[in-house]
């Protein structure tokens, strides 16, 4: 689950500028919406696999919202994870303690982006 968080973040930060809480039940009249040209985009069906969990379509992601909290909860056990060991390291000069720095970086930029309290998306 946690390599979708992943794909999510890469998406949401290289491919679109807007992100979005989408009902499921919204997915189909958008993806065959005319005025928004093709069905479903090659990114949309490189995230989810064609599963209907994400959307991208202009500069904009849209997110299933009974996905949402998987990936939260992913994102989350991820970013402890990481926490914890980058303050089991020693000496923060380590090139492993940098890799450690990005994980919790992309881990903390997905909980805001999926934390619905923020009201991020």
């Amino acid at each position: 689950m946690f390599n979708l968080v992943f794909r999510l973040l890469w998406c949401s930060f290289v491919l679109s500028n807007e992100v979005g809480f989408i009902h499921p039940s919204q997915f189909a009249t958008l993806e065959r919406d005319p005025e928004a040209g093709s069905s479903r985009s090659e990114a949309s069906d490189a995230l989810d696999g064609g599963d209907g969990s994400f959307l991208i379509r202009d500069h904009k992601l849209g997110i299933s919202s009974e996905v949402v909290l998987l990936l939260y909860k992913a994102a989350r056990e991820q970013f402890m994870n990481a926490i914890a060991e980058y303050r089991n390291l020693g000496d923060l000069s380590l090139p492993s303690a940098e890799a450690l720095g990005i994980v919790v970086m992309k881990c903390s930029k997905a909980l805001v982006l999926l934390n619905t309290d923020y009201r991020t998306a």
